[in-house]
């Protein structure tokens, strides 16, 4: 009957997604751990309450069974949705490089190629700086000459003792 249920739901197959996850085991945890510390003085309350103690540990590892089974589902399905991802993003890298290619920004295929392999220039002429005006190197700083600078005449006591108010 519980294999016909659970295929069932196989059937019925959606997502499981984080929030469908039953984990409410603390309950169960707190009437166990209840049930243990009573002290009974009558062996019939013992008894009956060792029962439902069992019964209760019982039903805490069909919980954890279940959370277990959930938890290796939503790792399958995390691991197929990247690779859903992973294939959705080469192709759409793919489409970008076609419409690139189609509006004629770029020529080559993507890639890392040496400009090395082109042909010298014959020209005498200075080679440009190709790079955008952002990638420039910036420039030196500029240097404070003694001639700019105003000094402040100090004593000698102050120097040598400057934390002394004056």
């Amino acid at each position: 009957m519980e294999n016909s249920t659970e295929q069932a739901q196989h059937d019925n197959f959606s997502p499981l997604s984080v929030q469908d996850v039953d984990v409410d085991i603390l309950p169960i945890v707190y009437e166990i751990m209840r049930s243990v510390e009573r002290d009974f003085h009558d062996n019939s309350a013992k008894v009956r309450e060792s029962q439902d103690c069992s019964l209760k540990v019982l039903e805490l590892q069909k919980k954890l069974d279940s959370a277990r089974a959930q938890d290796a589902e939503l790792e399958e399905n995390s691991s197929q949705t990247q690779k859903e991802l992973a294939f959705s993003l080469e192709v759409t890298q793919q489409a970008v490089s076609d419409c690139l290619k189609s509006l004629g920004i770029i020529n080559k295929p993507l890639g890392y190629e040496s400009k090395m392999d082109d042909p010298p220039d014959d020209t005498d002429q200075p080679t440009t700086n190709v790079l955008p005006s952002f990638l420039d190197p910036p420039s030196p700083p500029s240097f404070v000459t003694v001639s700019d600078a105003t000094f402040m005449s100090a004593s000698e006591d102050e120097i040598n003792n400057p934390f002394q108010p004056s």
